[in-house]
């Protein structure tokens, strides 16, 4: 039989439709396998991107504002205020205001109202109706994905500007792969950095310095006494140098700083109390405080022992009353008690006077009580007020004793328990001071008897040493972040 040469028989033809269709079968598989894959890759590398602008943003911010605080997640859900910008990740809400199940990392920037030049200086006004923040979405969370982020604080760190912040995320779509992105790093430029504690979601931060003119902001003043032991023992030596050279140097650039914090002279007053067995100008009347642009330190001299419950009377009394401080009504005011001294406070300051019968109570600063002949009475009590016209005089009879209960005294019952919320920074001043030293910083913050670590209230320390001029320049320095710090404070984000 002869084959018909003409064409191809059914049975070829449906073979070969059969193996071109699993041709174009497994070729579409691979293509839209392809095409799935590119679209994964893209969707893991944009979320990738995005972690990384998150971290990048996050250094910048940290890196170069003034002030920085942590927040936890309920306080960054609370209304924001005005002037301060905030970076945090918090929950997406659709347009009804409804969780939409996804987070996202957002920035709030605060609307500025107006900008006009004061004094020749730029002032700002920013809104403080609602809304008071314009929301920027930095990052959202993807379908299938994972996204956190928290902060934690170095509190060993010396400077106490170490922060650590981590970005991480996963994607369920990669078998879980998960990106973490951590950074530690200096928050350099702050005056202050203050954790909230953990978990910390977000930052609250301010880009412009402390001082400027912020229209409708509260204003914080600075009170320092500066009180200064000149006692002959500050004559010792101090390396190549002197004790009282070393001050006189390290306070002099204590000045200096703390001129650049307030350029204009409005916000920060100071007053300078030397003093050796007796304090400088104890029999005047309290002196102004100056602004402290009009400070011009003096080099000051060795003289006499040390009185140092005298100079903590005028301390005191110099912040009860604060002469020649002009302060608004209303506004905050921040007040400081710095005290160096490096010897034994031998001395002590007293007055007398007779009385009775009927006699008087005993009253609290009583030192002793002598009956007279003539059946009166001789009390004789410590210096605890400020009356230049009565007559005082200063013995160093009975030596530590007296001294010591007199600076306990005044730190204790009058300066740790006023109002005004005093904060003391003792230094102890050259080697072997260390004892008395934070003994009289433990009754400047409240204690009855020494104890190893005194706080003031808001958890600063209380006591410093200083043995060199280099550990002299570090203290100074670093009462000098906490009064800028303070500043902050106030006007803080929440």
């Amino acid at each position: 039989m002869k084959r018909n040469k003409a064409g191809f028989t059914i049975l070829e033809l449906l073979l070969t439709i059969t193996i071109v269709s699993l041709l174009f079968s497994v070729a579409g598989g691979v293509i839209s396998m392809a095409v799935r894959t590119n679209d994964v890759s893209s969707k893991e590398f944009d979320f990738q991107s995005d972690m990384r602008l998150v971290s990048e943003t996050l250094n910048q911010k940290i890196k170069f504002s003034q002030a920085v605080f942590t927040l936890k997640k309920e306080t960054f859900e609370r209304p924001k205020k005005s002037g301060w910008r905030y970076l945090g990740i918090e929950e997406e809400k659709d347009a009804a205001g409804q969780l939409t199940g996804k987070k996202q990392i957002v920035e709030y920037v605060p609307i500025i109202e107006k900008k006009e030049i004061v004094d020749g200086e730029e002032q700002i006004t920013y809104k403080t109706s609602d809304p008071t923040h314009n929301r920027i979405v930095i990052m959202t969370e993807q379908d299938d994905s994972d996204l956190n982020l928290y902060f934690t604080k170095d509190k060993k760190a010396e400077n106490g500007k170490l922060l650590e912040f981590v970005v991480e995320g996963s994607n369920g779509n990669t078998l879980q792969k998960k990106m973490t992105i951590k950074t530690q790093l200096q928050a350099l430029n702050a005056l202050v950095v203050e954790h909230e504690g953990n978990p910390a979601v977000a930052i609250a931060y301010r880009e412009d310095n402390p001082g400027k003119r912020i229209k409708g902001e509260e204003e914080v003043y600075s009170v320092i006494t500066l009180t200064l032991d000149r006692s002959g023992s500050m004559e010792a030596k101090m390396g190549k140098s002197t004790r009282i050279k070393v001050l006189n140097e390290r306070t002099a650039k204590l000045v200096a700083d703390l001129k650049n914090l307030d350029k204009e002279g409005k916000m920060i007053y100071i007053n300078i109390i030397p003093y050796h067995s007796r304090v400088d100008g104890t029999s005047d009347p309290l002196p102004n405080f100056q602004n402290i642009q009009s400070i011009d330190f003096k080099p000051l001299k060795t003289q006499g022992g040390t009185n140092t419950g005298e100079a903590l009377v005028k301390a005191y009394h110099m912040m009860v009353e604060k002469p020649g401080v002009t302060i608004p009504a209303g506004a905050k005011v921040n007040y400081y008690n710095i005290l160096l001294t490096d010897g034994t406070p031998l001395n002590h300051t007293y007055y007398e006077f007779d009385a009775g019968p009927p006699y008087p109570q005993d009253p609290p600063n009583m030192i002793e009580k002598t009956n007279m002949a003539n059946g009166k009475i001789r009390y004789k009590c410590y210096r605890v007020n400020w009356e230049p016209k009565k007559t005082y005089k200063s013995t160093n009879a009975h030596g530590l004793s007296r001294g010591m209960a007199y600076v306990k005294l005044v730190a204790k019952d009058y300066i740790s328990a006023s109002p005004l919320n005093i904060k003391s920074y003792i230094i102890g001043f050259g080697s072997g001071n260390d004892t008395l030293s934070k003994e009289i910083a433990s009754y400047a913050v409240g204690h009855n008897t020494m104890t190893g670590n005194p706080l003031n209230k808001d958890g600063k320390k209380a006591y410093y040493s200083a043995t060199s001029s280099e550990e002299l320049d570090i203290v100074y320095s670093a009462i000098t972040e906490t009064i800028k710090g303070d500043m902050w404070h106030v006007t803080g984000p929440y």
